[in-house]
């Protein structure tokens, strides 16, 4: 039976690659994957990286690992104290929420991804009707705190950075690679940005006016290329809100100029 490979984003700011037979039944399939991220304990044991992988990847703990992308501090397992604890990634993760992008062409991986310095404690969350409910008492370090946001390429053959860049805020929403060696990401603070695929030099940006918090996506009609992202903001970052969907073309005569 052939085997396949696939990439899982881990929640604390690394890549592992993952492999498991062609599978048919969706609850199989669930079981060998859960088991690939090491939710079960024999992980190790019955699935692994597949030998081509392992000869490119740096391993540890018997298994591939990209280099971190983001901010690990050493306690970042630690238990809560009353007192508070303070760790990085924090709780929203290092890359949990926005979809990545993969280019063929460069062999790149392109993920957005969150530096946030939070305090955990063991004090009973506020609690209120109509407000959001986390089940735990964590909260952003203010003074002095870090709160940023790398956009990532990493190399799936090697688990190395390619290039990235920092954005003041942390990034949620998503990547798009395209075959013209693009790769585009929204901010935020409301800038809609492109990037060279290859070398990460940033070749354009507009402002939406606010937060581009959702993936775009590529299209073509009549021969043209499009590329649509929606601007609406994010509660839970406080991002600012908007209502707009904004569609980009390209002429074919145009060049794309440097901000």
């Amino acid at each position: 039976m052939g085997r396949r490979s696939r990439f899982a984003r881990e929640r604390n700011g690394d890549v592992v690659p993952v492999a498991y037979p062609t599978i048919h039944d969706p609850l199989e399939l669930f079981q060998h994957a859960i088991q690939d991220l090491g939710i079960l304990p024999d992980a190790c044991s019955r699935f692994f990286c597949e030998p081509e992988v392992l000869e490119q990847c740096r391993c540890r703990e018997a298994r591939c690992r990209s280099d971190p992308y983001v901010m690990m501090s050493a306690n970042m397992f630690s238990t809560p104290t009353k007192a508070g604890v303070d760790m990085l990634p924090g709780a929203n993760g290092g890359a949990e929420w926005s979809p990545a992008a993969y280019s063929p062409q460069t062999h790149l991986l392109y993920i957005l991804a969150m530096n946030q310095l939070m305090r955990f404690t063991t004090q009973a969350p506020t609690q209120a009707p109509g407000q959001i409910r986390l089940g735990s008492a964590f909260t952003n370090v203010e003074k002095n705190g870090i709160q940023n946001g790398p956009f990532v390429a990493l190399n799936v053959d090697t688990g190395k950075i390619a290039w990235q860049y920092l954005a003041p805020q942390p990034l949620i929403g998503g990547a798009l690679a395209t075959a013209g060696n693009l790769v585009f990401m929204g901010e935020g603070n409301g800038w809609f940005d492109a990037f060279n695929a290859t070398t990460g030099q940033q070749l354009w940006r507009f402002n939406l006016g606010a937060g581009v918090n959702a993936p775009p996506i590529t299209y073509e009609v009549g021969g043209t290329q499009y590329v649509a992202v929606a601007a609406g903001g994010n509660f839970q970052l406080g991002f600012p809100y908007g209502d707009t969907l904004a569609i980009f073309k390209l002429a074919s005569s145009q060049t794309v100029r440097s901000p």
